[in-house]
């Protein structure tokens, strides 16, 4: 898929979206040496449920259906930070420690900001373990690269 179209966007069953304080990680200690910078400045959404600022993110479940369209995209807490920082979801990737496999493709890379799968594969109660990357990159061009790892459960 070379572009998304916007009715594939309403067709997507789960939104994962990625709430990031960019100017805050991107000050912190790089690299982190533990998650805490993410946790505490990261917050992620889908389905209602939100795991906060400061909320280890590993502990973040998304209920998924077989077949059903999965949608991640990421964005600015405080929009004014695009003048100094640009903020680009990298790709979703199975983390080796996975027991099962739900997608067809790894690593799930994004058209623009937006990453729309599509789990073809997997059974009732399996857990998909993965990472969400994204990076950030100030006006110097400075990069700096960030994993959050939740989970994927499949209903």
């Amino acid at each position: 898929m070379t572009s998304i179209e916007p009715n594939q966007l309403s067709q997507a069953s789960n939104i994962i979206t990625i709430t990031v304080q960019v100017a805050e990680l991107f000050t912190s200690p790089y690299p982190p040496k533990n998650n805490d910078a993410i946790d505490d400045h990261t917050k992620l959404s889908s389905g209602g449920n939100t795991l906060g600022y400061g909320e280890p993110k590993d502990s973040f479940i998304t209920d998924v259906v077989k077949n059903g369209a999965l949608l991640w995209n990421i964005k600015f807490e405080d929009n004014t930070q695009r003048r100094d920082y640009s903020l680009d979801l990298v790709c979703i990737a199975e983390k080796k420690s996975s027991d099962y496999d739900f997608f067809d493709f790894d690593p799930l890379l994004p058209v623009g900001n937006v990453i729309l799968a599509t789990p073809t594969k997997g059974n009732i109660d399996n857990i998909y373990q993965y990472n969400i990357i994204f990076s950030i990159t100030d006006i110097y061009g400075d990069l700096q690269t960030y994993v959050i790892d939740p989970q994927l459960r499949m209903t």
